[in-house]
């Protein structure tokens, strides 16, 4: 005997002898997604970004 009740199956459900669930599965809704739109890099940000990637380059140069 198994010990495990499934939905629909078991002693709460209607006997129609088929062993399947008594509702079917829902139909799948489209879902929605929101993101948020990027922000804009400022022009000081582009610059500070600019001379560390260049700081960078001189590093590794001077570094050999």
């Amino acid at each position: 005997m198994r010990t495990t009740l499934k939905r629909g199956i078991g002693r709460g459900a209607d006997l129609n002898g088929n062993g399947h669930a008594v509702l079917p599965p829902g139909v799948l809704t489209p879902i929605a997604l929101y993101r948020v739109p990027p922000r804009g890099r400022s022009i000081g940000r582009r610059l500070a970004g600019f001379f560390f990637w260049l700081l960078v380059l001189v590093a590794m140069v001077a570094g050999g």
